[in-house]
């Protein structure tokens, strides 16, 4: 059963699955449309299955995602009880379950990790994790088909938020023809892409539009324009009245100015700073960047956490950007 370290076939995973009766559904902190779209999609699933299911997120519930199905009833604290098992979306490594559910979730065995991070260090008991699919709800789709359930309307709209946001909105280098492929079978079950692309792009709250003006006015570019540094103090967020999930494209925002090649947000989050960063250069691996940092993530976005000063950060980060830009 114990596979750490090893990649796992989708016949295994589902075999686990079939074999348990009691589930917990987990997914990293500060969650994005992925990581609420595939642990909200595999838990409609198992329950079709006949399977118990508990939806456990240390951030609990973000508002602006509120249009997915079944997010109503994730929780911020395992529940008790004797689980069967914990599957574990979208996490490159165990830390991203967060600080305070890490421990207890650990405990509940075995541990399905499903993942698309190249990153990944295959942390579970059974990992299905590949690098190449473009969101992790991609690989729970694998896992509904070959559970034998019926994708419902709510299944696939989970799932396809997931793919529309983890590609934004298709723009991205990880999508292929298998990804349309996927999201049109999505769409004929009734996901309803387009009301997903506007709950996702186009009904954004008043303090996230006042963020990204605020955060664009202060722009930094650096080595003639090819990097931005869109920086996020508590300061800037509190005067927009903003929180963390106002935050989560701007560094989109700061890549999308014409001569950037890279992308950099900083974002006061507790006592450290959550960096993301973005490219539009296949050459660069950010990924491996951001693993100097402790981080990961995928070849054109990744991200990592830094405990200490700001101007040592942006010093270290824009030495390290500008060895990258060299290599071009």
């Amino acid at each position: 059963m114990h596979q750490c370290g090893r990649n796992s076939s989708l016949q295994e995973v589902v075999a686990l699955l079939s074999a348990g009766r009691r589930w917990v559904v987990a997914a990293h902190f500060n969650p994005d449309p992925d990581a609420y779209g595939a642990m909200c999609g595999l838990s409609l699933a198992l329950r079709q299955c006949g399977k118990e299911t508990a939806l456990v997120n240390e951030s609990g519930i973000l508002p602006i995602y509120g249009f997915i199905p079944g997010i109503e009833e994730v929780q911020k604290q395992l529940p008790s009880g004797d689980w069967d098992g914990a599957i574990v979306c979208d996490c490159g490594d165990a830390d991203r379950v967060g600080e305070v559910l890490k421990p207890e979730l650990l405990k509940v065995r075995p541990l399905i990790n499903i993942d698309h991070h190249i990153s990944n260090d295959f942390f579970g008991d059974l990992n299905y994790v590949r690098g190449d699919a473009c969101s992790s709800c991609e690989l729970v789709l694998e896992v509904v088909d070959a559970l034998g359930v019926t994708l419902t309307p709510e299944i696939a709209k989970c799932l396809l938020t997931g793919i529309i946001g983890d590609t934004g909105l298709f723009r991205y280098s990880s999508v292929t023809a298998q990804t349309f492929s996927i999201a049109e079978k999505l769409e004929r079950a009734g996901a309803g892409a387009h009301t997903i692309a506007r709950a996702l792009y186009g009904d954004r709250p008043i303090s996230a539009v006042r963020l990204k003006a605020e955060v664009l006015r202060n722009l930094k570019l650096h080595f003639e324009g090819r990097v931005s540094e869109a920086l996020i103090t508590n300061e800037i967020m509190s005067a927009c009245g903003a929180g963390p999930a106002d935050c989560e494209s701007l560094v989109e925002a700061a890549r999308d100015i014409a001569g950037v090649v890279i992308a950099v947000s900083i974002r006061r989050d507790k006592d450290l700073w959550k960096v993301s960063l973005r490219s539009k250069d296949e050459r660069i691996n950010l990924s491996d960047l951001a693993a100097g940092f402790g981080g990961g993530g995928h070849r054109q976005a990744a991200a990592f956490r830094w405990r200490g000063e700001l101007e040592d950060l942006r010093s270290q980060l824009l030495a390290r950007l500008c060895e990258e830009l060299q290599k071009l």
